[in-house]
């Protein structure tokens, strides 16, 4: 059993996935958008101490992760304000990351 883990582990580490930046920027707005949705999910993370819901917690998330500030729940709690304010900053560095791409992409040797 333990031979073939190691193979496979071994096998799994020799693979190499070719991903654009284009689509390292795609899958770090979706993790953004997954990790914000998970932290709101958390029933502490309300006044009322019940769990706002998958779809609201989305949304709010996906609003901090867009910068326009929407929100469904009231963001009263040092919990919500730290996570969009963990959204709003991690958007921050990936927009810089998203404009030396645009930037130096049409530079590089490969065009």
């Amino acid at each position: 059993m333990q031979r073939r883990l190691r193979k496979f582990f071994l096998k799994l580490s020799q693979t190499t996935v070719r991903i654009s930046p284009m689509q390292t920027i795609v899958f770090a707005f979706l993790g953004i958008i997954f990790t914000g949705t998970l932290l709101l999910l958390f029933p502490f993370s309300s006044r009322s101490g019940e769990s706002c819901g998958l779809m609201t917690a989305t949304f709010t998330v996906t609003s901090a992760t867009c910068v326009t500030g929407l929100s469904l729940v009231d963001t009263w709690t040092p919990w919500i304000r730290t996570s969009c304010g963990f959204v709003f900053d991690t958007n921050w560095r990936i927009g810089v990351y998203d404009h030396c791409v645009h930037i130096f992409f049409p530079f590089s040797e490969k065009n």
